[in-house]
């Protein structure tokens, strides 16, 4: 215990390497090996992997132990490396619950390369667990190996989806909407179909403690582990697809329709009044990972302040179910999904803005600000890949300019209002309650994450209507100058007249000599930039 304080907080890090020097670290997992050798010898008899009957003291000073292997590696890429060769050691101690969790999370949060060089026995031990006990803090871990520092580690995002969604599909639970009920069901010889209500029942702060791992399931209730486990599941899902992750995409729409994952599978969940709050915000963030922010959809520029002929020929090419680059390319969702996708972002937030949304208790408060989260989430996704945009409008050639429609722009009106709305009610029903624990804190910092989320996404609509009108602009004077092209002859010897214009702008001049129409024609020209070597600039307070 003296040694972990001397190696607590980010300003230790000489005691770190006084820790690392004298080989500590590995004294303390030889001491971790030996200790629990006898309890982890019974884990693969023990079918509900609780605490394999350790006694209190051993572990109180395995505990300790774990503590100082968690203190050394803060931060520090030197202890994780230290500690590379002996993580499946560590993993085989995670059914012991002494802290082989925490102290792996930290030892490679912090290093992409290392993450990405855990040895593939790791990932084949995590995976049997998995299979015998389905627990959420399992899927935890599973998940945090998938990035670092929000960056996506590839090799491990591709390790996941061959050991998990490839080898062992029987790892997920389906969703399936019959009626008025949601019903979770696990085929094979352990099958079983579930209510979503049933579920339930057992009260949300259970729930949330299970998917955080700070609880197991209550030994009452056989089903109180399906609701946390199937959360976890769908956030390891997005973890995996994370990064526009196309080996991991065409590997979960492939079994799409058996899991209950494909695109309309998913918005009937989302539109069940069934459906618990918990499950419709991963539901919400997985439509957006998994059909929005995808290939071939190009992002919108929310404004562009340079424009060139040549250039708005091909980046302005919309769709109205999301944009892509090329001509002919379709999107990944057909124009109806689309428009449910869009309606369902619509009703959630009018949901969401009322009084009694917000629930009773911690949890549902804390689900709720989770929910909102991935439907502004899925929203700003909608605006940056053109959703909210038709092929229409001018066209020229290959010109073509994504509009919005009329109806969309009615619609998306009072949309931001209404987020606004819900951001505060989730703040006055926190504050009503006066709580002061470490769920409501967690829940404040949600609502205030969710506040910046809505004024990044009004900014984006701004911007989008400067954008719009100004291709508007653009897109008329293309017309009237397409309509009657001006001739373009040699160059002419240039007047004192014209003495003053570039050589592009003489051949102009020169071809309109002699003709006074075609002179205010060229000034035209030159002023609104509606030729293609000409460009149209738009400074920072237009």
């Amino acid at each position: 215990a003296e040694v972990a304080g001397v190696c607590g907080g980010k300003e230790s890090e000489a005691g770190r390497r006084v820790v690392r020097e004298l080989g500590l670290l590995q004294l303390a997992m030889a001491l971790l090996d030996v200790i629990l050798a006898p309890y982890t010898a019974e884990q693969a008899a023990d079918a509900a992997g609780v605490h394999l009957g350790i006694p209190k003291g051993v572990r109180t000073v395995c505990s300790l132990l774990y503590g100082l292997v968690e203190r050394a590696c803060w931060e520090s890429r030197e202890s994780g490396a230290l500690l590379l060769p002996l993580t499946p050691l560590m993993s085989r101690h995670l059914p012991a619950e002494v802290g082989s969790y925490r102290a792996l999370l930290q030892a490679y949060s912090t290093s992409g390369e290392l993450l990405g060089a855990l040895p593939d026995s790791l990932f084949a031990l995590l995976c049997a667990r998995l299979e015998r006990l389905r627990d959420p803090a399992t899927v935890n871990l599973v998940i945090q190996c998938c990035s670092c520092n929000g960056v996506p580690v590839r090799h491990n995002q591709n390790r996941w989806v061959k050991h998990i969604l490839l080898e062992n599909p029987q790892l997920f639970l389906r969703t399936r909407v019959q009626g008025s009920e949601l019903l979770l069901e696990r085929e094979g010889v352990h099958g079983f179909v579930a209510s979503a209500k049933e579920l339930v029942r057992g009260g949300q702060d259970s729930i949330l403690a299970q998917i955080q791992g700070h609880a197991a399931p209550s030994a009452a209730d056989s089903l109180a582990w399906v609701l946390p486990y199937h959360v976890s599941m769908l956030r390891l899902l997005q973890a995996v697809l994370a990064g526009r992750n196309t080996f991991a995409r065409q590997a979960i729409l492939e079994k799409a329709e058996g899991l209950g994952l494909s695109c309309e599978a998913l918005l009937r969940v989302v539109e069940s009044e069934a459906t618990p709050v918990v499950l419709l915000a991963e539901c919400s963030r997985l439509l957006g990972a998994l059909y929005v922010d995808v290939e071939p959809h190009r992002a919108v520029p929310s404004i562009m302040r340079v424009r060139t002929w040549a250039a708005l020929m091909k980046r302005q090419n919309g769709g109205g179910g999301g944009c892509a680059d090329e001509e002919g390319e379709e999107a990944a969702v057909s124009a109806a999904e689309a428009a449910r996708l869009k309606g369902m972002v619509a009703r959630a937030v009018q949901r969401l803005g009322g009084a009694g949304a917000h629930g009773s208790s911690s949890a549902a408060g804390f689900f709720r600000e989770d929910y909102l989260g991935g439907v502004v989430q899925l929203f700003a996704k909608l605006l940056r890949f053109g959703f909210y945009h038709a092929r229409a409008g001018e066209e020229n050639g290959s010109l073509r300019i994504a509009f919005w429609q009329a109806a969309q722009l009615k619609e998306l009106e009072r949309l931001p209002e209404q987020l606004f709305e819900a951001v505060g009610t989730g703040l006055t029903a926190l504050h009503a309650k006066g709580a002061h624990t470490v769920l409501a804190e967690l829940q404040q910092q949600m609502i205030v994450s969710n506040a910046e989320a809505v004024l990044q996404v009004m900014k984006d609509l701004l911007h989008l209507g400067i954008n719009h009108q100004v291709s508007r602009v653009v897109a008329f004077w293309e017309k009237r100058v397409s309509a009657a092209p001006v001739p373009i002859h040699q160059p002419a010897t240039p007047t004192s007249r014209n003495s003053h214009l570039s050589h592009k702008d003489e051949s102009c001049v020169a071809a309109s000599s002699g003709n006074s129409k075609s002179l205010a024609r060229s000034k035209t020209l030159r002023r609104f930039g509606t030729m293609p070597r000409w460009r149209l600039e738009v400074g920072e307070g237009a």
